[in-house]
């Protein structure tokens, strides 16, 4: 899996940005053959002609190649065809060509996220400083995020220097054979792994499993019939003994709200249907991102829910002595901010959690916190 697809699981860290501080002006040219290729382009975008807007951009840069929005326009298309080298390409051909056009603050933006990205932190840094300036005094919250998004770049520059002495490597094509594959939760006898996957044509997630058999990862199947629909289900956690699996849901199913957590248990050689967790765990909003304990009895996991500190919290939910949920709570401000904490895993020993956070200090979506139980 190359960077580009792990960060894609990722918010965009400068998508804080309003459509008010990027409004479009008036166009960087006055070339009307240009003009009308772009508006053609724009034209096919609305039709989702996406192979036609490409060819109507590129006509427009070729006949002005000073046309900062259409630079835009195929840095935007690039960008969302996964090919980042070529939106960052014209992201800076759209920004150096007029930077009093109405497209530059965007140009800006994104190429600070697809730097930092690609893990150029020092040019990531560089645009961002360029933004700052531009955005509106009356903006505060927007200033204040941009100035932490400095610091994050800044931040991970320092951490280069101290590289810890971790060497990831590959897991076989067995396993990585979609497009992207993520969150991925192994059994304690470490011989089973379940993962969500998907491939850009259909964008339907669904659950993998891989099993550890002749010193090798076996071929990744669909988890079960039961729990894979046409909807998306990804982000599942399993308990130790691998029979316990909560996963996520949106849509499709009996939920509560966009997305929901549902459990599964394993008996003989498939899963139970689904069951929701219910009113105690799941909310009417988004719940997500589940993590569960060794011992199945503990679940952490993301929701946006009312009550949440910030925009999207760790909640925690614990069974009773009957095997019942208990309502579930908000983990409190020493882990939740103001901005998005995600991704939880809680250790095996039950007492250290580690998570994602944008709101601590150098707090990036990239970035992993660890806090440890007091008692």
């Amino acid at each position: 899996m190359n960077t580009f697809r792990v960060w894609a699981l990722l918010s965009c860290f400068l998508g804080f940005i309003t459509s008010e501080v990027f409004a479009q002006q008036n166009l960087s040219t006055t070339n009307k053959k240009a003009i009308n290729a772009y508006q053609d382009g724009l034209q096919a975008l609305q039709e989702r002609k996406i192979d036609e807007a490409f060819q109507q951009f590129e006509e427009a840069v070729e006949r002005d190649n000073l046309f900062a929005e259409a630079y835009y326009q195929l840095g935007r298309l690039y960008e969302q065809n996964r090919q980042f080298g070529n939106a960052i390409l014209n992201y800076e051909k759209s920004y150096n060509s007029n930077q009093e056009a109405g497209v530059a603050n965007s140009a800006l933006q994104f190429l600070g996220n697809l730097y930092m990205r690609k893990g150029e932190y020092q040019k990531a840094k560089a645009y961002l400083e360029l933004l700052l300036p531009r955005i509106p005094a009356a903006n505060n919250l927007t200033i204040q995020r941009i100035k932490r998004s400095i610091a994050n770049a800044e931040f991970a520059l320092r951490a280069v220097e101290q590289p810890l002495d971790i060497k990831p490597i590959a897991l076989p094509n067995t396993i990585n054979a979609f497009d992207t594959q993520y969150f991925p939760t192994l059994t304690a006898d470490r011989e089973t792994l379940i993962f969500t996957a998907q491939n850009y044509s259909n964008r339907d997630e669904n659950l993998y499993v891989s099993k550890w058999k002749d010193q090798q990862w076996q071929q990744a199947q669909s988890l079960s019939e039961l729990i894979n629909t046409s909807q998306n289900e990804g982000t599942a956690s399993v308990a130790a003994d691998g029979r316990t699996l909560v996963f996520t849901a949106c849509g499709g199913r009996n939920s509560l709200g966009s997305c929901d957590l549902f459990v599964s248990y394993r008996e003989g050689n498939d899963w139970t249907k689904p069951m929701n967790m219910g009113q105690a765990v799941n909310s009417g909003e988004w719940d997500s991102q589940p993590s569960l304990s060794a011992d199945g009895r503990t679940l952490y996991f993301v929701s946006d829910r009312r009550g949440s500190i910030g925009k999207r919290d760790i909640w925690v939910s614990k069974q009773d002595s009957t095997g019942q949920w208990q309502k579930a709570q908000n983990v409190g401000n020493t882990i939740n901010t103001t901005e998005d904490d995600l991704s939880p895993f809680i250790h095996a020993n039950g007492q250290t959690l580690f998570f994602s956070s944008e709101g601590h200090a150098d707090g990036w979506l990239g970035f992993i916190y660890v806090s440890k139980a007091r008692y």
